[in-house]
C-alpha cells in the first residue's frame, strides 16, 4: 500500500449469540409422577430433559436407569433461584407440592412457560392468578390437578413445545 493510500479501517462483525431455550426441567423428576414424565418425554427429546431435585445422587441414579437420557439436576426450589439458572429452559414441569408462588414467579418472569402437576387447589388458584404476569412476559402457566391421565398430559407438553 503506497503512503498516499489511506488505510481502511478493519470492519469489525460480531454476531450475537442467541439463547437457546430448549431444555424441559423436571422439579421432582426422579419422584412417582416426575419419574413417568421424564421418561416419555425423554424419548422425544433425549439429553434435553433433566430430572431435578434435592438430592443429586438420586437424580443421577435415576439419569443411570434412563442411559442417559434424562440427565440429572442438583435443585431445591426452597431455595432462592437465580433466573440465569434457567436460561435454557423452556419448560418447566413441576410435580412437588409448593405453597410458595417465589419460584414460578422466577420462571415467569424468565419467559419459561410453566406446568404444574398437583393436589393442592389452593397453591394452582395462586398460580392461575399470574396469568397476565406470564402472558406480559411471553410464557404460560398451565395447572393440572389430574396425575393419573399421564398421556393426555404428555399430549399437552409434545404438542406446546
Amino acid at each position: 500500500m503506497g503512503e498516499n493510500e489511506k488505510k481502511r479501517p478493519l470492519m469489525s462483525i460480531r454476531i450475537g449469540v442467541m439463547e437457546i431455550k430448549d431444555n424441559i426441567l423436571v422439579i421432582g423428576g426422579y419422584g412417582h409422577v416426575g419419574r413417568i414424565l421424564c421418561q416419555e418425554l425423554g424419548k422425544k427429546y433425549p439429553g434435553k430433559v433433566y430430572a431435578a431435585g434435592r438430592t443429586m445422587a438420586k437424580a443421577e441414579q435415576f439419569s443411570r436407569e434412563t442411559e442417559g437420557i434424562v440427565r440429572p439436576l442438583c435443585m431445591n426450589i426452597h431455595e432462592p433461584i437465580h433466573p440465569h439458572q434457567l436460561e435454557h429452559v423452556k419448560l418447566v414441569i413441576m410435580c412437588l407440592d409448593q405453597t410458595d408462588s417465589t419460584f414460578v414467579r422466577t420462571c415467569i418472569q424468565s419467559g419459561v412457560h410453566y406446568m404444574d402437576v398437583t393436589a393442592n387447589g389452593s397453591f394452582l388458584t395462586a398460580v392461575e392468578h399470574g396469568g397476565a404476569e406470564a402472558e406480559a412476559q411471553g410464557a404460560t402457566a398451565i395447572t393440572m390437578d389430574i396425575i393419573d391421565r399421564h398421556n393426555a398430559m404428555y399430549y399437552a407438553i409434545t404438542t406446546k413445545c
